[in-house]
């Protein structure tokens, strides 16, 4: 087996980001299986990184586990901060609006144990949060949607019934240090301003909007729900992208400034996604070993 490396020539931004990452990665080489469960980066990624045979660079949530970490540290600029170079260029790049909110690496989804605990995590980072009752109303009737129960058959009972288990949940969210109950009563979340990992997102974040999305409020305006598709030149692809940020940074900007710990405040969630219905051809391959 002979390694391979990229020529400088050809790709210089992503040579220097290898030589930058390899040492880091070979400070751990000894224990590389250990690294490997602790970051939840694959032997074979983290020997494609310690042997600097990608051509492209990497995933950046992937880089951000090993430098957390590598770091010890949990804010993704003090992260950046702390190396040099081309990785905290990538960081920078990677991350620019986490960067500019100082956003802390999100290391309690290790307690969120199932798709319960996650809701009850996200209604509670909201100003307002959430009571107990209202905790339990909301769980409740998520299990009723799940039971498939028939509406006609709901009753206030019936959901206080099924959302009673929402009792255990909140107490270990508390033991952990993850929720706390404010001074109105109402739980929130300890920390709020986290940086949620994309994996975690994709599997969570998607399935609360599932959970919660109503179909029949359409037209009261407060839900929304559009997919398109069609190909586009790879410039216009990057435009849209563009779009999707600034009108997502918008909305965000908008929330933050008028967020309220009200009575009739809603929890209220949005969600940004835009992708190619397409795989890149010359990542194939490249989480096999180069032989030979």
């Amino acid at each position: 087996m002979m390694e391979t490396f990229p020529s400088e020539n050809e790709h210089p931004c992503t040579t220097t980001f290898y030589e930058e990452l390899r040492p880091i990665v070979n400070k751990h080489i000894n224990s590389i299986d250990d690294l490997a469960k602790k970051t939840g980066i694959s032997d074979t990624t983290l020997w494609r990184w310690s042997n600097s045979v990608n051509v492209k660079l990497p995933d950046p949530n992937k880089v951000l586990d090993l430098l957390c970490f590598d770091s010890k540290k949990n804010s993704l600029l003090d992260i950046a901060n702390h190396y040099s170079g081309a990785i905290a260029q990538f960081l920078r790049d990677s991350f620019p609006e986490q960067m500019s909110k100082r956003s802390l690496i999100n290391n309690e989804c290790h307690t969120i144990k199932d798709q319960y605990d996650f809701c009850i995590y996200y209604i509670c980072g909201t100003e307002r949060g959430a009571s107990e009752d209202e905790l339990i109303t909301i769980l409740g009737q998520i299990a009723i949607k799940k039971a498939e129960i028939p509406e006609h058959q709901v009753t206030a009972a019936l959901v206080k019934s099924f959302g009673e288990f929402a009792k255990n949940k909140i107490a270990n969210l508390v033991a952990a240090n993850v929720i706390a109950k404010s001074e109105s009563g109402n739980y929130t979340r300890v920390i709020k301003n986290t940086y949620i990992k994309v994996q975690d997102g994709l599997e969570k974040g998607l399935q609360l909007l599932t959970d919660f999305i109503k179909p029949s409020e359409w037209g009261q305006g407060k839900n929304i729900f559009y997919m398109f598709q069609e190909s586009v030149p790879p410039q216009v692809a990057e435009e849209i992208t563009q779009t999707l940020n600034d009108a997502y940074l918008a909305c965000k900007e908008k929330a933050e400034k008028n967020k309220s710990n009200a009575q009739d405040a809603v929890p209220y969630v949005f969600s940004v996604i835009g992708e190619r219905l397409w795989f890149d051809s010359e990542r194939i391959g490249q989480t096999e070993e180069i032989i030979q």
